[in-house]
């Protein structure tokens, strides 16, 4: 929807350009910036789209970080971050994911005297304020962490490594296909649910990477996946 909706606007208004924002990898003041904006636009929305109210099947009260990390990602691109985000320091931004993980089960515990967990899905509650912050600020951290740890990966591990990083976009459309259709095939199996749940988890990453492997050898899916 995204994608199209894009797309839509560069046939309208080729030329838009709707913010200038300065070349190159993002400072570490600009991704704390962007993760006080993604805040405070979660909270806001989420007064009106909680949680867990959608329209039409689309979960309003996460857009805010979905439509701005959707841009990050058309910039990404274009400037190719890719290529130069291995060498990014990841120290403060694994220091404050950890500090985010930690943070969490107190988040829970805090409101001890209001145990409706509602309160953190949206409204203009300080519970909902504070999970709206959590989620951008730790969310923004294990995505940067873990970008530089592939894209790191794929340089030092030859062979199944860097098939793996090439399929990753492949993976990421085909396995909800996978994993939905091999859940209902073992729905009604007589087997515990962990051994269900490993199943899963590796099918829906070994048959999606085989797949895109099998389509990327055809001509034109090389260039989408």
């Amino acid at each position: 929807m995204f994608v199209l909706l894009y797309l839509a606007g560069k046939l309208l208004v080729p030329n838009l350009r709707v913010i200038e924002l300065p070349k190159g990898i993002p400072s570490r003041k600009a991704v704390l910036l962007y993760i006080a904006v993604a805040a405070a636009l979660g909270f806001f929305v989420r007064t009106v789209f909680p949680i867990g109210r959608e329209v039409f099947s689309l979960p309003i009260g996460s857009f805010p970080m979905y439509v701005i990390l959707f841009a990050a990602g058309i910039k990404a691109g274009r400037e190719q971050w890719f290529d130069t985000i291995a060498s990014l320091p990841v120290g403060l931004w694994t220091g404050l994911a950890g500090l985010g993980f930690a943070l969490f089960p107190v988040l829970g515990i805090a409101p001890g005297q209001t145990p409706d967990p509602s309160r953190f899905f949206g409204g203009l509650t300080w519970q909902s304020a504070a999970y709206a912050l959590w989620e951008a600020g730790t969310g923004t951290c294990v995505f940067i962490v873990t970008l530089v740890i592939f894209a790191r990966t794929r340089w030092v591990v030859p062979g199944i490594g860097e098939s793996f990083g090439g399929s990753s976009y492949g993976i990421y459309l085909l396995h909800a296909f996978v994993v939905i259709l091999l859940a209902l095939g073992i729905r009604n199996l007589a087997i515990h649910p962990a051994f269900k749940w490993m199943t899963l988890s590796v099918c829906g990453v070994c048959l999606p990477w085989a797949a895109t492997g099998a389509l990327r050898k055809l001509p034109g899916f090389s260039r989408i996946l």
